[in-house]
């Protein structure tokens, strides 16, 4: 079970969601592409995670599939952490 993200990971996540409303919560299936992640988000949105919790996405980690949900990458980030 993943631990609920904090309010670091849920601003970065913020500042990168051009089309979100800020009074619409940001839940764990969120389609990140559909409220405006593009290409250069994600990966400002990717180098400002590794610098804030201090992990490296390994190549691996670096698909949509990761970038697809708030839910899907705050697991990443979480067992970045961990390992």
């Amino acid at each position: 079970m993943t631990v609920p993200w904090d309010a670091a990971f849920e601003r970065i996540l913020r500042d990168a969601l051009p089309l979100l409303p800020e009074d619409r919560a940001l839940s764990s299936d969120t389609c990140l592409s559909d409220h405006g992640l593009d290409s250069m988000a994600t990966i400002d949105t990717l180098l400002r995670l590794e610098q804030q919790y201090e992990v490296s996405f390994p190549d691996e980690y670096l698909t949509s599939d990761t970038f697809r949900t708030p839910g899907s990458l705050w697991a990443a980030v979480a067992g970045l952490r961990t390992a």
